[in-house]
């Protein structure tokens, strides 16, 4: 979150160009695991710091459990803008098999209520065997 402050404060707390978000969300992890792309666009303050935590959560996560916590791991995160609409997508693969949680942690549920009262939009977390996907959509 101090990346994003950071981030905001560079820019008079106006937002922030959404690939800047990101990457500063992801810096602590090998660009060769990382892989990033969308267009680039400026999202609001409330973007930059509702985004920057559910990215920080997937990456926390998978650096414990799933692709960033082995070295063939790799993790993509794209988006688009389509109709005043983003839809960021983060994807594993490579890392150890993904199973289901038996409960509702911490992370998916502050994912889910982030997105939704924060950003108008939605989140959907699918445990795929070969790798965590969640699609983030937002109003802009």
């Amino acid at each position: 979150m101090a990346q994003a402050h950071d981030l905001l404060t560079s820019r008079a707390w106006i937002g922030a160009n959404l690939i800047d978000v990101v990457m500063r969300a992801v810096d602590p992890f090998t660009s060769a695991q990382v892989k990033i792309s969308g267009p680039a666009i400026d999202v609001s303050p409330r973007h930059v710091l509702a985004l920057s935590l559910a990215i920080h959560e997937l990456a926390t996560n998978a650096s414990k459990y799933g692709a960033l916590s082995c070295s063939e791991g790799r993790v993509s995160v794209q988006w688009d803008v389509q109709e005043g609409m983003l839809r960021l997508d983060w994807e594993e693969s490579g890392g150890p098999a993904v199973a289901p949680p038996t409960r509702k942690g911490f992370g998916s549920r502050l994912l889910e209520a982030l997105v939704v009262r924060d950003l108008g939009g939605d989140t959907k977390l699918n445990y795929d065997p070969s790798g965590v996907r969640c699609s983030i959509t937002a109003t802009l």
